[in-house]
């Protein structure tokens, strides 16, 4: 009985890690983008990821058909962020889950949740049914938003998010660029895309 448990267990985990290699996008569009718009692009987080993210994103519109300028009504406002996961085990019954990325100025920014009562875990109050199920695996994120600064109304947003562990936070940056502009001016619900990293 518990070497069948076991097994059970392996092949989920098994399951879980063949799915690191996608990530899902969602989109909302508000109003149309058309093509040859001018566009100006502006990382949330000045960093020097960011900054080099920047590039790549530009030379995505480029070849998107779209014009890229230094300053427009029309403003790309990208950022990039990760969570931790959350984890139960027999020893540890309480959760904790991190959330950290940079402000508009350099700011860090971070929230911790702190689980406190689960009846299937386990929290900090209680013991839980199954304190041996695995939570979520570390999660990377990019969001990208277009408003129009003119007209002080929001053009469309989207946001990738993919498993971390097979892959680097740049890697996963760099694969969610071409599918995040690839779908500007559409509205997806939770659609897979490959991650696919460059050779």
């Amino acid at each position: 009985m518990r070497k069948s448990a076991l097994f059970a267990a392996g092949m989920l985990l098994l399951s879980s890690a063949s799915a690191w290699s996608d990530g899902i996008i969602n989109a909302v569009s508000y109003r149309a983008i058309t093509p040859n718009t001018a566009i100006a692009v502006s990382p949330l987080d000045n960093s020097d990821v960011n900054m080099a993210l920047k590039k790549e994103i530009e030379a995505e519109l480029t070849n998107a058909g779209y014009k890229v300028v230094e300053k427009s009504t029309l403003v790309l406002t990208f950022e990039t962020r990760s969570a931790a996961g959350t984890w139960g085990s027999s020893d540890r019954r309480s959760v904790l889950e991190i959330e950290g990325h940079g402000g508009k100025k350099g700011d860090d920014y971070q929230k911790a949740r702190l689980n406190i009562f689960d009846s299937g875990r386990g929290g900090l109050l209680n013991k839980g049914d199954n304190p041996t199920a695995a939570g979520t695996p570390n999660r990377y994120r990019m969001d990208i938003t277009i408003d129009d600064r003119q007209a002080k109304r929001r053009l469309w947003q989207g946001w990738a998010t993919a498993d971390l562990g097979l892959y680097e936070k740049d890697d996963l940056a760099r694969a969610m660029i071409p599918v995040m502009t690839r779908n500007l001016g559409k509205t997806v619900r939770r659609e897979k895309f490959e991650i696919k990293l460059a050779n």
